[in-house]
């Protein structure tokens, strides 16, 4: 799991960073990076919900323009 989050932020060589030991704020970077792939992951679900509501908002005005 840590070699996938890495990755994708672009780092591929892991070996500088397996000095064995892990501290405190290893574990506070990686909870702290969790934190933010899922705020990212609720705000981009949000974003799409919105549009597709506008757009079906759209599609239903038109729809009823053109039925009556």
């Amino acid at each position: 799991m840590k070699h996938l989050s890495w990755t994708l932020l672009g780092v591929t060589e892991l070996d500088v960073f397996n000095a064995g030991v892990e501290t405190p704020s290893d574990h506070l970077a990686q909870t702290l990076y969790a934190v933010f792939i899922i705020a990212a992951l609720v705000l981009l679900v949000n974003m799409m919900i919105a549009v597709l509501s506008n757009t079906y908002e759209r599609v239903q005005v038109i729809t009823f323009a053109n039925v009556f």
